[in-house]
């Protein structure tokens, strides 16, 4: 069963005809203007006095939690909505979907005929070899807009009302996208073609690697203190390297804390002082292969390791005559449309994300080779492989439902990833209602910046090993939040009645850590871009999505079997 089915209020009588959706909660906070943060020999340092300091630092962070909590609000609202109508037509909640929803999604080939000679300029390929395509995005399309239609109109008859308030710091705009928070978008509604993207406007002054008259030019906009970031550092070293000669790399400042002075703004300060000395790439480097935190930076000892001048690195800093560039940046990348971190220009194309190497060299060779990538585009596209054949190697891997069943998802996931605890229970219930046509795998993914979660992927190996990985994969999510450190692992080997000095050497042994690292890598290879992502029999849904659209894809899938 769902979490949001665990969320009753509890109905004042019986009767009751007016729905009030009250989203409450606690949280650590901020606090009040006067509170007492720090003391230090009688000084003290203020909620005031810190938001003072660090300026708006804590911006975005609020502004990411709003988000994250209004979608968590709506989708609450929805799926009340829904249960409760189901139970006033005495009907079960598939039933209702079908009739009100799927069952009013109406799309035509002469529908989908008329969207390709509308948008014809916007495809490369042929009608006869895309047509399905388009099918399935317009119906897709249509779905959302009959579905939104239908809870709009039970929102006012049952009176739903969100009253989840937005913090006085927040900036329309500002907020992580939903797939960055591993939440898939809705499908966008057909538009024009957009107009062609002007390329971004380079000066002599700007960071840049390789010849200036390359035909292929990487314009990278940064936050230093963006994970993503520096997760895709070593791929663009990659693919500069594999075109020598062919490309120039330029660097653009985007840190999104807007304060001068304070967090990643600082380092971007440093980086820009430290190309006044000729060493940017040095420092770039340095920043991004250094095991610690961002915040916890030494600015000035990375100066040094490069070899500056620490005297003229210090003043630079002080005096902040970098700024300019980094405003200027900033302008350019909102003038291009950049709105988060990693952005990466090639040419005229935008990729957006740490995406795999092979991603970005076939955005390279497209650009290098625009008419060979024409008359590949104008080819009949390919068939996917299915699950059976992308994914060679499931039979080791924790498993529920039968190794034939007609559908299999892989997931990749990550213990300390909210979205992929939200989605848990939407996959345990596809399983429940498909007995023994579903087969449920999972694979390791636990994300770079949650710091100790590929030692709990470790310690649910060591479970496994004593056939109690589920069990343990389910009480590490119950406990999601919680600090876990070898102590607390063996604990819960023990609280699960398995062995626990068989657990404990195990987890001592290291002896899967060079797995749970093959599982990121292999992830990596069929496309992982975050946490969650399941492949329903080879096709890739990421995010924690509703239940409904894995019902639809897993029905997809049985009905073709």
């Amino acid at each position: 069963m769902r979490p949001s089915r665990n969320l009753i209020l509890g109905l004042i009588g019986g009767s009751l005809l007016t729905l009030l959706i009250v989203f409450a909660y606690q949280k650590v906070g901020p606090a009040s203007k006067g509170e007492v943060l720090a003391e230090l020999q009688g000084e003290v340092l203020t909620e005031k006095g810190l938001r003072d300091r660090i300026g708006n630092d804590l911006i975005p962070i609020e502004n990411d939690e709003y988000t994250v909590r209004q979608r968590g609000v709506e989708e609450w609202i929805q799926s009340r909505l829904l249960e409760k109508e189901a139970k006033a037509q005495g009907v079960a909640l598939k039933e209702l979907y079908l009739r009100e929803i799927w069952s009013k999604v109406k799309v035509s080939s002469q529908d989908v005929q008329n969207y390709y000679l509308k948008n014809k300029e916007l495809f490369s390929k042929p009608f006869e070899s895309i047509h399905s395509l388009i099918f399935k995005q317009l119906r897709s399309t249509e779905y959302v807009r009959i579905k939104d239609e239908y809870l709009s109109q039970l929102k006012k008859k049952y009176n739903a009302q969100v009253l989840l308030k937005k913090p006085a710091s927040y900036v329309e705009g500002l907020a992580i996208p939903p797939q960055a928070a591993g939440v898939a978008a809705k499908p966008a509604q057909a538009q024009a073609p957009s107009a062609p993207l002007k390329t971004p406007f380079l000066t002599k002054s700007l960071p840049r690697r390789g010849p200036q008259d390359a035909p292929i030019t990487m314009v990278e906009f940064v936050d230093f203190h963006c994970p993503f970031c520096k997760r895709v550092a070593p791929t663009l070293e990659e693919v500069f390297k594999k075109y020598p000669g062919q490309m120039q790399w330029v660097f653009r400042h985007f840190p999104l804390s807007k304060t001068p002075g304070s967090g990643s703004y600082l380092t971007h300060e440093a980086a820009a002082c430290a190309d006044e000395q000729g060493k940017f790439w040095e420092y770039y480097e340095a920043i991004f292969t250094l095991p610690k935190a961002p915040e916890e930076l030494d600015l000035s000892a990375i100066a040094q390791k490069v070899g500056l001048n620490g005297t003229r690195f210090q003043e630079c800093l002080k005096n902040g005559k970098q700024r300019k560039q980094i405003e200027e940046d900033l302008a350019e990348g909102a003038r291009l449309g950049v709105q988060g971190t990693p952005t990466v220009f090639i040419n005229d194309q935008s990729v957006n994300g740490a995406y795999p190497l092979e991603h970005f060299v076939e955005v390279v060779e497209s650009a290098l080779h625009p008419e060979k990538a024409k008359a590949l585009a104008a080819e009949p596209e390919k068939p996917k492989p299915t699950v059976a054949v992308q994914f060679k190697d499931l039979e080791d891997k924790p498993s529920l439902g039968p190794s034939d069943a007609p559908v299999t998802l892989v997931e990749f996931s990550d213990f300390y990833c909210p979205f992929c605890k939200r989605v848990t229970p939407t996959i345990e219930e596809l399983v429940k209602n498909y007995p023994g046509k579903v087969r449920r795998v999972w694979r390791h993914y636990p994300l770079p910046f949650h710091t100790g979660s590929d030692r709990v992927h470790q310690a649910s190996e060591c479970a496994h090993e004593q056939g109690k990985f589920w069990a343990y994969h389910d009480e590490l999510f119950k406990k999601q939040g919680t600090p876990f450190d070898d102590a607390a692992l063996i604990k819960l080997a023990k609280d699960l009645s398995l062995n626990k000095k068989k657990f404990e050497k195990c987890l001592k042994s290291d002896r899967y850590k060079e797995l749970v690292q093959k599982e990121i890598a292999r992830g990596n290879e069929v496309g992982v871009q975050g946490t969650p992502a399941v492949f329903v029999n080879g096709k890739l849904v990421s995010g924690a999505q509703p239940y409904e659209n894995f019902d639809s894809i897993v029905k997809g899938e049985l009905d073709k079997s």
